[in-house]
């Protein structure tokens, strides 16, 4: 059945906290619904909660509703709950408003098609690991993974301790995505603690740190 709707939780406009894109000004498009039930999700809203809340948009309200967050933004992050689960909804948006660039957060566990793969300016994929207490043959998908393009996908690991590095060097030498290690946190204590582990990870291993910048700048608040 062809895609013509897709369930939202909230589109708002704000700084890209985490990753390559760090800082930069985007509007966020939360859908709604995920095949993963990781233990630190930070998201629930919009994993298991309010799914009577979720607006199920069409492209053309969608569209309009990213307008009214911001008509001069042109960068648009797709992320969740698992956007891909509406891949066919964002491949159409993507067909009739070709003037933004689209950046996708993923958990890797969906393949990406051939269209998705040429149009999307950068996929964030955030691979989980043991400390998510999701089961592996659930979270570890390698024909998704592969489908993804190397020249703009990014890992993005989120880090409990030292032994999750171990790991991490496993994935990161079957794909070869650039990879970035991110602190288990929801909150800015939790990410302090874990921080300087992270820091010394990505210092031994030549990997790059990102922080969670929305939860030092606004605490985690919904909508930021």
């Amino acid at each position: 059945m062809t895609q013509n709707k897709a369930p939202v939780a909230e589109v708002f406009y704000s700084l890209q906290g985490e990753g390559q894109n760090l800082g930069k000004p985007s509007i966020f498009v939360r859908f709604w619904g995920c095949n993963l039930n990781c233990c630190f999700c930070d998201t629930p809203y919009a994993v298991k909660e309010e799914k009577d809340k979720a607006i199920n948009h069409s492209i053309v309200t969608l569209q309009h509703e990213i307008n009214k967050v911001s008509s001069d933004c042109k960068h648009i992050v797709f992320t969740g709950g698992e956007p891909l689960l509406y891949s066919e909804f964002i491949e159409n948006f993507i067909e009739k408003f070709h003037d933004y660039k689209i950046e996708i957060e993923t958990n890797g566990t969906l393949p990406v098609s051939y269209f998705l793969g040429t149009m999307v300016s950068l996929f964030n994929v955030s691979v989980k690991l043991d400390n998510s207490a999701v089961e592996e043959y659930r979270r570890i998908i390698p024909f998704a993974l592969r489908t993804f393009p190397k020249l703009h996908t990014n890992f993005k690991f989120v880090i409990e301790s030292k032994n999750d590095i171990l790991e991490v060097e496993y994935l990161v030498k079957q794909y070869g995505f650039k990879t970035y290690l991110m602190p288990k946190g929801v909150t800015q204590d939790e990410i302090t603690q874990t921080s300087s582990i992270v820091a010394s990870l990505c210092l031994k291993y030549n990997y790059n740190f990102s922080p969670r910048l929305h939860i030092n700048l606004w605490h985690g608040n919904r909508g930021k």
